[in-house]
């Protein structure tokens, strides 16, 4: 399926030409600093690979490809020179056949991790590619010719379509699809109601616009009679679509006819809305509720709160919901976003071990950082990711009044201190303020006063002045 070797240049001489001239990276390293990929002295796509003779299993990440050792020599391709015994590093994965097939380069990896599938969704849906086109003038000196730098031009940005999505949307075809047929479910308090009005409309009829929703409407099929409408007594919130149509113009649900796929999909409410968080608690255990004080009755007994209901139903017995709610947002939602949610979840909810539910979603808190952070190996590797993520983390519960100090049963910053000084001397910003700004600095803001605009040259001469 996927190989990370120069293929046999006899038995397949065209696979080899394409891998060769296609699917080779570099050079790149410490002998070419200068190259494209390189960042603070490293190949940010971790080339050279290393070698091994048989490929080995990555279930959290990339697997280790195998990439056996060549005889002594030296192999020139596309004009640069390469060590035959190492050229194995160098080979961006791929498959034979579509290589063959396609003769160019198309880049090929192993994904076995279930969280794969929320990158192809963002990469599906992150927006159109982008490219930047600029007209600049050139400045010519004896031999010598320069690009006038302008900032504000190179600020300009276009959409890209790409020949592939021209053509699919030029012939009418289906871009993308789905199987079932999503219904978002609102969620609200008693009399609280989302109205859209404008300024000109009469009160009086706006306020009849939210009179019926999708949950009041379910809460009037519970306690109806017909028994057409018993089965949602027995039917959860979230299920109502699989067996129910919402008719907008009537505000109202109504049974099937026929089968169709069809799901519910209650929307997401922070844990800072605690009223409405617990509410939805209720909402995706209990069966049946006929109202509001309903839905917030245990045992004969009406609580105040929906908190203090679930609480008397079990549901908030130990922080099950909590896992509940940040296992659902890990399967679509990216680290730095699972890490807001985690800080807004032990800040503002009554978290009992806020240090088992670290620990438990630990591998998604830190998922992007460890990538970021994969060229480095064993302990030096886990050490750095586990410092940048309770760091990020510590950034958010600042930002909230709080901080990972507060909260003993998780890991300290303070445990990292040869790390947490070697944070502050990477701040470009601290850096630049400690080591001062020298002549060179100074000749090249004067050198490009020229370039600014009216606005931006009115602040300049007032920073200048003083």
């Amino acid at each position: 399926m996927v190989s990370a070797e120069l293929p046999d240049k006899e038995k397949n001489p065209q696979l080899c030409e394409t891998v060769t001239t296609c699917m080779i990276h570099g050079p790149c390293g410490a002998a070419f600093p200068n190259a494209v990929c390189m960042k603070d002295g490293k190949c940010t796509k971790g080339f050279p690979k290393p070698l091994s003779k048989v490929a080995k299993g990555n279930v959290a990440g990339y697997p280790v490809y195998r990439r056996r050792r060549h005889e002594a020599g030296v192999v020139l391709i596309n004009g640069k020179e390469y060590d035959n015994e190492t050229i194995n590093q160098w080979v961006v994965p791929y498959n034979p056949y579509l290589s063959q097939k396609y003769n160019c380069h198309i880049n090929v990896e192993v994904c076995t991790a279930i969280t794969a599938v929320k990158y192809l969704y963002k990469y599906v849906y992150k927006g159109s590619d982008k490219a930047v086109i600029t007209v600049e003038a050139v400045r010519g000196e004896g031999n010598q010719t320069q690009i006038e730098p302008n900032e504000i031009l190179r600020f300009l940005n276009a959409r890209y379509i790409s020949p592939v999505e021209a053509c699919m949307r030029l012939l009418d075809y289906s871009v993308q699809g789905k199987t079932h047929a999503i219904t978002q479910l609102t969620i609200h308090l008693e009399n609280e109601q989302m109205v859209t009005f404008r300024s000109s409309d009469d009160p009086a009829v706006v306020v009849t616009r939210g009179k019926h929703t999708m949950l009041t409407r379910f809460f009037e099929f519970c306690a109806s009679e017909p028994p057409e409408n018993h089965v949602a007594k027995s039917t959860l919130y979230q299920d109502i679509p699989k067996l129910f149509r919402w008719d907008t113009k009537a505000k109202r649900w109504v049974r099937r006819k026929r089968y169709q796929a069809a799901l519910g999909r209650m929307i997401h409410v922070s844990p800072r809305d605690m009223q409405r968080f617990y509410m939805r608690v209720l909402l995706c255990h209990r069966k049946g509720p006929t109202s509001f004080e309903n839905l917030r009755t245990v045992d004969g007994v009406t609580y105040d709160s929906y908190r203090e209901a679930a609480l008397h139903e079990g549901y908030l017995e130990d922080d099950s919901e909590y896992v509940a709610c940040t296992t659902e947002v890990s399967q679509f939602r990216m680290p730095y976003q699972l890490r807001q949610l985690f800080a807004t979840i032990i800040v503002y909810s009554q978290v009992v071990e806020a240090g088992a539910l670290w620990e438990r979603f630990y591998d998604d808190l830190s998922l992007d950082l460890g990538y970021k952070y994969r060229s480095l190996e064993g302990n030096a590797k886990a050490e750095r990711v586990k410092f940048h993520t309770l760091k990020s983390l510590n950034h958010l519960l600042v930002a909230n009044g709080s901080a990972v100090a507060h909260f003993e049963d998780l890991p300290q910053l303070c445990e990292y201190p040869h790390l947490v000084l070697d944070s502050l001397l990477q701040n470009n910003l601290i850096h630049r303020e400690m080591e001062g700004y020298n002549h060179d600095v100074l000749q090249e803001a004067v050198d490009q006063e020229h370039l600014l605009n009216v606005e931006q040259r009115s602040v300049y001469s007032t920073i200048v002045m003083y």
